[in-house]
């Protein structure tokens, strides 16, 4: 196997554990450096964005219950 296959091949494992679709890394192979990483950049943002959403969903949960705890011990 020559290192530029091994390279694609690593690429596209990161993609896929990424959570990018087979679409998306096909296009990604086909793309230059300054796409790529704008790509890139737009793929993390999206996923950032669900970290942060779902934090704020995990602080209400928490303060619930933190509410709902106290109010049993009163």
């Amino acid at each position: 196997m020559t290192e530029k296959t091994h390279n694609k091949i690593l690429i596209l494992r990161n993609l896929n554990d990424a959570g990018c679709s087979s679409t998306m890394a096909e296009t990604f192979l086909q793309l230059q450096t300054k796409q790529l990483l704008s790509l890139l950049a737009s793929r993390r943002s999206i996923l950032l964005r669900r970290v942060h959403t779902n934090q704020t969903r995990l602080d209400c949960l928490g303060h619930l219950i933190y509410r709902l705890k106290n109010e049993l011990a009163e």
